[in-house]
């Protein structure tokens, strides 16, 4: 028979097997494992849960004492993703910092954005840029019936002024549009 320590790949995925040696023959088969704390065997395929209910039993001061200094603790706390209302109101604010930062949507999908955003608020799920695309749409939609509704409101002339240049560093174009009113004589 012979001992295998085992690799660390396989000492990762379980901390009991800090306590068990994997004994097998000479054609490199297993056949049982090895306390090695009381040197109990245990059948090959027994469960690495029966391996930390006999360290739990047996050996109980050794084992949780490594465990606590061993064992990983959580830097970051697990939450439940936003309800829907709660997603659509980041979203409705991210929509808003898109459209007046002239952003493209697809930052929504660059990495270091998602950094950002999950370092910020990692419950929010940041919804795609199609998505980011149809609600700009619906947000412009909402504002063109808005601001129509609102200038057809008045019983007095409107004036409108419009201006457009472009940016000589970037040859951006721009138009202005300028509306003049009186709401009361």
């Amino acid at each position: 028979m012979l001992v295998h320590d085992l690799n660390e790949k396989a000492k990762a995925a379980s901390d009991v097997w800090d306590y068990f040696q994997k004994i097998t023959d000479e054609n490199n088969i297993l056949k049982s494992n090895k306390c090695r704390l009381c040197n109990t065997t245990f059948a090959a395929s027994c469960a690495t849960t029966t391996l930390r209910h006999h360290l739990q039993k047996k050996h109980t001061i050794t084992y949780t004492s490594n465990i606590s200094n061993n064992q990983t603790k959580l830097t970051s706390y697990r939450f439940k993703p936003y309800t829907k209302s709660e997603q659509s109101h980041i979203t409705t604010n991210l929509v808003d910092w898109i459209t007046v930062n002239l952003q493209p949507f697809k930052i929504v999908e660059q990495v270091e954005f998602k950094k950002l955003v999950h370092s910020l608020d990692p419950r929010y799920i940041i919804p795609c840029r199609r998505t980011i695309k149809d609600n700009v749409i619906i947000r412009f939609t909402d504002s063109k019936k808005n601001i129509f509704t609102y200038l057809n409101s008045f019983t007095s002339k409107i004036a409108l002024t419009t201006d457009i240049w472009t940016c000589s560093i970037t040859s951006q174009s721009y138009l202005g549009i300028i509306i003049h009113f009186i709401t009361n004589l």
